[in-house]
């Protein structure tokens, strides 16, 4: 089951790491059922910007919706 990210949420993996911001949702191209299967995320290492997509079901939020 997927998430309901929106963009602009915080989130990280569930493996741990740093927390990201949410840029972008893409549906899964395979399975058009699917919705925001993927989210395109961005996070700073120091001053460094990285960016990856990521399925959704191996994030969690940081904070739950209010």
């Amino acid at each position: 089951m997927t998430a309901n990210f929106k963009v602009g949420e915080v989130v990280r993996l569930k493996s741990g790491g740093p927390d990201m911001t949410v840029g972008q949702l893409e549906d899964d191209v395979n399975n058009p059922a699917n919705k925001n299967a993927f989210a395109f995320c961005s996070w700073f290492e120091g001053k460094k910007l990285q960016q990856k997509t990521f399925p959704v079901e191996m994030l969690e939020r940081v904070t739950p919706l209010s």
